[in-house]
This record gives C-alpha cells, structure tokens and sequence, in this order.
C-alpha cells in the first residue's frame, strides 16, 4: 500500500515492512514486528497509522511506534483493511468484523456490525475511498457502505448497569433480596471464590452494548470487556 504526503514523500507499507521515501531515499521505518501492512493514513496531529494483519500501529511525528492497538486491548478484530481520516480529524478502519472508529478527542474507540446496517460484517483490501465532500466509503464482501461521518449520531439512551447474578464457588448466592439490590456482601474468608454477572437494560440493539468494569482496590484501570458480561 501507498500513501501520499507530497509529490516526494511517500510512505510504503509491504509485507516485509513499512517504508519512508523522501527526496527519492528510502528509510526504513523499524516495528516490533512484521506483517502485511494494508493501509497507511495520518492523522491532524501528524501521527502516522499503519493498519494491517496484526492490528493498529501509531507512530509520531519521529517515527517511534506511540501505541499499537489489537483484540488484546480495544479492537473487536485486529485484521484491517482500510483507514481514513473524517472531516474532523476522528480515524475510521474496515476489518473483519465491521467498520471501527477511534474518536481522537475522547481517546475512545467505536465500533459498528451488520446489524447497525453494513453490507457484512467482512470488509476487503483496497477497498476505501474518502470522496471530496467527505464521505466515506468501505466497500466489503456484499457491496460498499457509504456515510457521511457527521451525521451519525449516539443512542442518548444510557441506563444503569445493574448485577444480576452473584455465584459463591460458581453456586448462586442465597440472599432474600433480588441481586440488583444487594448492596454490601460481608463472607467469612474461606468464602474466596465470588462472581459476578451485570446486564444493561438497554434492547435497542443490545447486541451492541460494549461494557468495562473495575474492582476497586484490585484495578488500577478500566478494564474494557465487550459485550462480555
């Protein structure tokens, strides 16, 4: 793959590497591994995004690999096809199962399947387009889906999140009160094995709903799950 800065700066992506052309001199540009690269794109702070068989790869302005991005840590498939870059800066890929987005200003991603109206949840290689009206075109194993980024809008529904299972080693907790209700558990400390399932009531298109979770005291951070409960 080929992308363009100027007529004599080129970035190149192969399956043995990723490659800087400048002036006519090719500079190789180190990743901690190799792989098919597929599609290169840049982003408005001039970090450059390498997309190919082993995930999203982010380097700055001075070549250094910033974060790299697979199904270990935020992407629902970590096969990409295709980026560009919206009419706001946002960066949006084609994989294997379905189109994401990375929303640069909340430093998340977003990600939408076939049943949010995509062709397939299976997009194919050099098959993205951006037009010059700004929209965006991913084309896939049944046809091509065409959007203008700013006219998606999010589901303002947001409702709590509420337990609705506790196993005490796998067995279900026996308690007088429904599990949505249970605010404090005090267990001698042999009882050591306790787990947890939670559900958000929202069935719009609940197959959609992505969660994370934290145990305080345990957790430093977020821990992102999916649609995993």
């Amino acid at each position: 793959c080929l992308y363009r800065e100027t007529d004599n700066d080129y970035w190149v992506g192969t399956q043995t590497g990723l490659f800087h052309i400048k002036n006519g001199k090719p500079q190789a540009i180190p990743l901690d591994k190799l792989f098919l690269i597929k599609t290169i794109e840049k982003d408005n702070e001039g970090n450059i995004w390498v997309g190919g068989t082993e995930g999203l790869y982010i380097l700055d302005k001075n070549y250094a690999i910033k974060k790299i991005y697979t199904e270990s840590n935020g992407l629902l498939n970590q096969h990409i096809y295709g980026i560009l870059k919206d009419s706001i800066g946002n960066m949006w890929f084609s994989t294997n199962k379905g189109l994401g987005v990375y929303y640069v200003k909340e430093k998340k991603f977003r990600f939408f399947t076939k049943e949010d109206g995509l062709q397939a949840n299976e997009f194919n290689s050099k098959a993205f387009f951006k037009a010059s009206d700004n929209e965006l075109f991913f084309g896939g194993i049944n046809g091509t889906n065409s959007f203008y980024a700013n006219e998606i809008k999010n589901n303002p529904n947001t409702p709590p999140v509420i337990i609705n299972s506790i196993k005490l080693f796998d067995e279900p907790y026996k308690t007088d009160s429904a599990y949505w209700k249970v605010k404090s558990l005090t267990l001698p400390y042999t009882d050591n094995s306790l787990s947890f399932e939670f559900v958000m009531p929202e069935f719009t298109n609940s197959s959609q709903n992505q969660y994370s979770y934290m145990m305080e005291g345990v957790d430093k951070n977020w821990i992102f799950s999916g649609d995993k409960r």
